[in-house]
């Protein structure tokens, strides 16, 4: 029975997948929280009466909610409040663990909750009490900003082990590359996993470049979809949480968006992420069309792609934007949410079937069909061919 795991730690969701049997499952959770002080005793009954649940900390005389019960309460607090009133007053500030990607260095209990989050999740796709190997996202160093990934990897990595799993670490947009397998042609022959994986997410836009399933290049930008809830909010005196509970239910970019003030600004903040992305993209890979000749498939996934028309508005941006390589085609993820861990997972499943099929080979140097992958791994298609080309 397989106890491997797969886990995207992203800035504004937790997702594990695990498989049972033929069956890929999914386990999300927000990643946020609410600290409501022990001697506020009418937040706590207003909070009992929306039928949320709480974590004590004893020691400190704190209430935590977690996840989308954290944020539904903060959207019942802020409703009649504006952005300047919100930001003034902590004691209805939604906490965020991770900020622009990697844990959140303002806050003081970011790494502790994260846990406590991650021990969640995880819990909702483990199978039994024993304890395998978790696959965990991380993202590139940033293009755009003065800092590393290396303390927030090593951090996770740590707290992961202390939860009693082997940790691994995957980059996140080489995670969309597993996870979406595109192809294309080289010299007469269609090689898989290779083009460009671009992950999404809420505190950073993460960029890798494959060959055969091995990272060329690797990148990300420190603006995503945060960024846009930041900027929209900005403009329109409306607090985030708002704005975020908005984009994830109402955003459609095959409408026009002119008549309603937060989806106007929404559009114009989402196309200039876009053009953002693009223009780095130019930038990290200016040069490089005389030895990049085929044609380059882009797969896109990530909750910041979810809205209805992201894809048409993409290929819009590319087209008026320009790269320095031909596009052979944009295609975005059927599951963008869980792209990152369906990657992690693939990646874990592989990781451990090679070490199956090594240790049989050794135990039985004379059997000639331990590398039967179409035996082992039935119609799991995507695993058979990342091993083969791996």
């Amino acid at each position: 029975m397989s106890k491997v795991i797969g886990l995207d730690i992203g800035t504004s969701f937790l997702i594990a997948s695990a498989k049972r049997g033929k069956k890929e499952i999914y386990n999300t959770m927000r990643d946020c929280y609410f600290v409501i002080s022990g001697d506020n005793d009418k937040a706590i009954k207003f909070a009992q009466s929306a039928g949320v649940n709480f974590i004590r900390n004893e020691d400190t005389n704190e209430y935590y909610l977690i996840g989308q019960d954290a944020l539904n309460f903060v959207n019942l607090l802020n409703t009649f409040m504006s952005k300047r009133d919100v930001d003034k007053n902590k004691e209805v500030q939604l906490k965020r663990p991770m900020a622009q990607g990697v844990l959140n260095p303002q806050d003081k209990l970011g790494s502790q909750m994260l846990t406590i989050l991650v021990e969640g999740v995880v819990q909702g796709v483990q199978e039994g009490d024993e304890k395998g190997t978790i696959y965990y996202s991380v993202p590139a160093n940033p293009v755009d900003s003065e800092f590393n990934t290396i303390f927030h990897s090593q951090k996770i990595k740590k707290n992961i082990t202390k939860m009693g799993y082997k940790a691994n670490e995957l980059n996140e947009g080489l995670a969309v590359i597993y996870s979406e397998a595109p192809t294309t042609e080289v010299d007469g022959e269609d090689v898989p996993f290779t083009g460009i994986g671009l992950s999404m997410g809420g505190g950073m836009v993460n960029v890798c470049f494959a060959y055969r399933g091995m990272s060329m290049m690797e990148f990300s930008v420190s603006r995503s979809g945060d960024w846009i809830d930041e900027q929209v909010a900005q403009v329109t005196n409306t607090p985030i949480p708002i704005i975020t509970k908005y984009k994830e239910e109402k955003l459609d970019f095959t409408e026009n968006t002119d008549s309603d003030e937060i989806l106007s600004a929404l559009d114009i903040f989402y196309r200039n992420l876009v053009e953002y992305v693009i223009y780095h993209l130019k930038r990290e890979l200016s040069g490089m069309n005389e030895r990049i000749t085929y044609e380059v498939p882009i797969v896109i996934a990530g909750g910041t792609s979810r809205p209805k028309g992201f894809k048409e508005m993409f290929e819009e941006c590319i087209e008026n934007e320009g790269v320095p390589f031909k596009v052979k085609e944009i295609t975005l993820s059927k599951e963008p949410s869980y792209a990152v861990s369906r990657g992690c997972l693939l990646a874990a499943l592989a990781d451990e079937d090679e070490t199956e099929i090594i240790s049989e080979e050794k135990s039985s140097s004379n059997k000639g069909d331990n590398d039967n992958l179409e035996e082992i791994f039935e119609d799991d298609k995507d695993l058979e061919a990342m091993l083969e080309n791996l």
